[in-house]
């Protein structure tokens, strides 16, 4: 091969060789930059190993407040010695004075339960036994006189003895057992309602009284039975107010009972402030519906739904009592219900 042949072959060997020395170069720096950045992350994760993580102070609350409270049960529309029967129900309810013992002991109990295991870090000062009215379905209907378990008064002489001996099992429990009352509408003993005299002529109030007669040897219990429809009770700092509710008016359509209790509430309340008499909170029963609002408590029933609440197309409720604790520095501050029902030790179900 001539010289002249020769010169086009090398030049071409020339460019090939600086084609691959170019790209070796830019794979070399490639792969430089790649080092650079693995290195850059194992010197991070070299100096994360020695970091120690403390959790936020939020995390583990401080002791704080006084840690005491004081604990309320309402009792109310506990309709005693009415007969609901279970094939009237659907299989859904029944009651009767067997069942309504039943219930009544394990609302006690669970009271104490609910308090000492499930909000067992408060001190109780004592507990507030709220007797809110219809403790008697009574003889108002002709319905109730000719199907109640007993007439009113026998009603009443049984029923004496278990109440007595679940509220000692309170104050063995508490220490302290507070029992303001009012009365509903259940155990007047008129036909209609009336205004005059409306407590003292009431079963009722009649109940409470003997009750309170039984008790008046136990210094653990002290009463606030007043001859007027409302009573208020000042806990710590909150002063709270107990009707039976069978003044709200109403409560068909969407909204329920939310209307006529709006309006109570709100003119009871603007009432009381006139008069220099202001409070914080309502309690009342009478709906057989348990509902808690940022002012008003409503309890449900231990006679749970019944053949009226059926045929009136009511909502279902299973019966069920308030509680909740009252403390100093906010007040109501947990509310629950009780739920006492327990179809198998009260011997119905549905075949």
């Amino acid at each position: 091969m001539s010289l002249d042949e020769f010169a086009p072959v090398a030049e071409k060997s020339s460019e090939r060789y600086k084609r691959e020395r170019d790209d070796a170069r830019r794979e070399r720096d490639r792969l430089d930059k790649r080092i650079e950045a693995l290195e850059q992350k194992c010197d991070l994760l070299t100096a994360m190993d020695g970091v120690t993580a403390t959790p936020p102070t939020w995390l583990q609350p401080k002791k704080s407040g006084s840690g005491k409270g004081i604990a309320n049960l309402m009792l109310s529309d506990l309709h005693l010695d009415e007969v609901v029967a279970a094939e009237q129900m659907n299989y859904v309810n029944a009651y009767n004075r067997e069942i309504a013992t039943i219930r009544l002991q394990r609302t006690f109990e669970k009271a104490i339960e609910h308090t000492r295991d499930y909000l067992s870090g408060v001190k109780y000062e004592g507990l507030g036994l709220w007797l809110g009215g219809d403790l008697f379905s009574g003889n108002i209907h002709e319905e109730l006189r000719n199907t109640n378990e007993a007439p009113i008064l026998a009603s009443l002489d049984y029923w004496i003895d278990p109440m007595v001996a679940g509220m000692k099992m309170l104050a063995d429990h508490f220490g302290k057992v507070h029992v303001p009352s009012v009365v509903g509408n259940h155990g007047r003993m008129t036909h209609k309602p009336i205004m005059k005299s409306r407590v003292q002529d009431n079963f009722d109030w009649f109940f409470t009284r003997v009750l309170q007669r039984e008790l008046r040897g136990d210094k653990r219990f002290t009463w606030d039975v007043p001859h007027t429809a409302d009573v208020i009770v000042q806990q710590y700092d909150t002063r709270i107010l107990m009707t039976h509710g069978d003044q709200a008016r109403g409560g068909s359509g969407i909204s329920g009972i939310f209307t006529p209790l709006s309006l109570m509430t709100f003119r009871k309340g603007k009432n009381y402030a006139n008069m220099e008499m202001p409070y914080d909170h309502t309690v009342m029963g009478h709906f057989h519906q348990y509902i808690t609002g940022p002012s008003f408590t409503v309890n449900g029933s231990l006679k749970g739904y019944d053949e009226y609440a059926a045929i009136s197309n009511f909502g279902f409720e299973e019966p069920q009592q308030a509680m909740w604790v009252t403390t100093p520095e906010r007040g109501i501050t947990w509310q629950f219900a009780i739920r006492p029902m327990d179809k198998k030790k009260e011997g119905w179900h549905r075949p």
